[in-house]
C-alpha cells in the first residue's frame, strides 16, 4: 500500500512540476529546453530530498519571476547594454541556480546526512539572495559600487552593490530560511535546532550573494563594447567581438551563479556538521 501511495505522490509531483514549466514557457520565463530541465530538477529534488524541497524550488522560482517582471521597463534599456543573456531564462541558467541544490540532495540521499539537507535549502536561499539583489538592487536610486574596491561601477555590471541590493539580499535569504521553518515546524524535531538551522540557511543567502558579487568583481569575464567602449559582460555585440578588459573569459554570470550556491551551500553544510557534534 505503502509503495502505491509513494508512486502516486511522485507522479503528482512530476505532474505539477511538468504543469509549471509548462507554464513558464507559456509566460516566456523559461525556454523550452529550460523548462524540461526545471521539470527534471525538481523531480529530482524530491527523489533525493522529499517535497519539502520541491515547495522551496517552487518558492524560489515563483519569487524569482515576480521579481524580473517587475518594473521591468526600467530594467531592459540596463540589460541591453550590460547583459550577456535578456529574455527566458535557459537551460545553464536553471542549472546554474537549482544545480548546487539538487547536488546537495544527491549526497543527502547517498549519506543520510541532515546536513547536507540543509546544504541544499541554503543553496536555494543563495540564489534567491543573488535575485532579489539583482533584480531590486538595479533599481536603487544610488551609485553602485565594487564591493571590494568600492570604486563606481556602471549599474546592473556584475561585483557592483547597494544598500537596497544588499537588503534584498538578506531578505531574500531570510525568506528561504522563514518558509524552510514554516514546512518543518511541525517536526517532531523542531526547537532549537530548527532556529539554528534557520539561522544557517538565511547566513549562507547572505554569504552566497556576498561571494557573488566578490567573484563578480575580481573573475568574471568583463568586455569594452566594440561600438561605445563601454564595459560590457556581452563578449559580443551584433555581430562583432568585445575586447576582453578583466577576469577569465569563460568566467560568465551563470558560472558565478554556480560557484558562489555551491560554496554557500557546502559552508552551510559544513557548519551544521560541525555544530553537531
Amino acid at each position: 500500500m505503502q509503495n502505491w501511495i509513494g508512486i502516486a505522490v511522485a507522479g503528482m509531483v512530476l505532474l505539477g512540476s511538468a504543469v509549471v514549466a509548462y507554464l513558464a514557457y507559456r509566460r516566456r520565463s523559461l525556454t523550452g529546453l529550460a523548462a524540461l530541465t526545471a521539470c527534471g530538477l525538481s523531480f529530482g529534488l524530491y527523489v533525493t530530498g522529499g517535497l519539502r524541497l520541491v515547495v522551496l524550488l517552487l518558492t524560489f522560482f515563483a519569487g524569482s519571476t515576480v521579481l524580473t517582471h517587475y518594473r521591468q521597463k526600467d530594467k531592459d534599456p540596463i540589460e541591453s547594454e550590460i547583459h550577456e543573456k535578456k529574455g527566458p531564462r535557459d537551460t545553464f541558467q536553471v542549472i546554474a541556480n537549482g544545480g548546487p541544490a539538487l547536488l546537495m540532495g544527491v549526497l543527502t540521499a547517498m549519506t543520510g546526512q541532515a546536513a547536507f539537507l540543509v546544504g541544499s535549502v541554503a543553496a536555494l536561499a543563495a540564489s534567491n539572495a543573488d535575485t532579489w539583489a539583482s533584480e531590486l538592487g538595479v533599481l536603487s536610486r544610488h551609485q553602485p559600487v565594487y564591493i571590494l574596491s568600492r570604486r563606481p561601477v556602471a549599474r546592473g555590471l556584475s561585483g557592483g552593490v547597494t544598500r537596497l541590493g544588499t537588503l534584498a539580499a538578506l531578505s531574500g535569504g531570510v525568506f528561504i530560511a522563514l518558509v524552510y521553518g514554516l514546512l518543518h515546524w511541525s517536526d517532531p524535531a523542531s526547537g532549537l535546532t530548527l532556529v539554528s538551522d534557520m539561522a544557517v540557511i538565511a547566513l549562507a543567502g547572505l554569504v552566497g550573494s556576498t561571494v557573488d558579487s566578490i567573484l563578480g568583481e575580481t573573475l568574471q569575464a568583463r568586455y569594452a563594447s566594440a561600438h561605445h567602449g563601454q564595459l560590457t559582460e556581452k563578449s559580443a555585440e551584433q555581430g562583432l567581438a568585445n575586447s576582453l578588459q578583466h577576469g577569465l573569459k569563460w568566467l560568465n554570470n551563470d558560472w558565478v551563479n554556480l560557484l558562489s550556491s555551491t560554496i554557500a551551500a557546502l559552508a552551510a553544510a559544513g557548519l551544521i556538521a560541525l555544530t553537531a557534534h
